[in-house]
């Protein structure tokens, strides 16, 4: 695995603004962090575990493409997408009350922004390797407010290694972010 690179952590930091980012807070060494499904604010997903050089991007504030692109399914975009400098890893992640249709069309609308902030990073920034040789992972996050502890716990299937075998995992209670990669 190629060294991180603490050049993307200083770029992304310049790059977004602190309201497109989710907050990471560190409890006795362990960053751990709530991400909230903007359309469904009671979909909240616990991630814990999360090392540093983790940046999380909320994708769904991105500015509202549906005025720009000509169709409904050119503008839509996935929940949040996670870039984790130390694995060089990108994971696009949607989160939703079941797994239903429209999932892998969100998680490549937040894939097809990548190339985007590349090229924002190198035209406006001059940082030509920013997010370079990244690997990215498309996960799809079902929550449910059902107590879980006593039926068989956490279900997972799919790899997650392209966005036709998106990783789908069944969500208790507290994730752990090494799970997501």
């Amino acid at each position: 695995m190629a060294k991180a690179s603490s050049g993307d952590e200083r770029v992304t930091d310049r790059l977004f603004s602190p309201k497109s980012l989710n907050v990471i807070t560190n409890i006795h060494g362990i960053g751990r962090t709530k991400l909230v499904e903007t359309s469904c604010p009671d979909s909240i997903v616990d991630i814990s575990g999360i090392p540093d050089g983790v940046r999380i991007l909320v994708v769904a504030r991105f500015p509202q493409t549906e005025r720009f692109f000509a169709g409904q399914r050119l503008g839509c975009r996935g929940d949040f997408s996670i870039i984790d400098v130390k694995h060089r890893l990108i994971v696009h992640l949607e989160i939703k009350r079941a797994h239903k249709s429209g999932i892998k069309e969100q998680l490549l609308g937040s894939s097809a922004l990548i190339p985007y902030f590349r090229a924002l990073a190198s035209k406006m920034l001059l940082e030509n390797h920013y997010l370079e040789n990244y690997e990215e992972r498309f996960v799809s996050v079902g929550y449910s407010s059902i107590d879980m502890r006593n039926s068989s716990g956490r279900k997972v299937t799919g790899t997650g290694t392209s966005a036709d075998d998106i990783k789908r995992i069944n969500y208790p209670g507290v994730l752990q972010y090494r799970n997501l990669i």
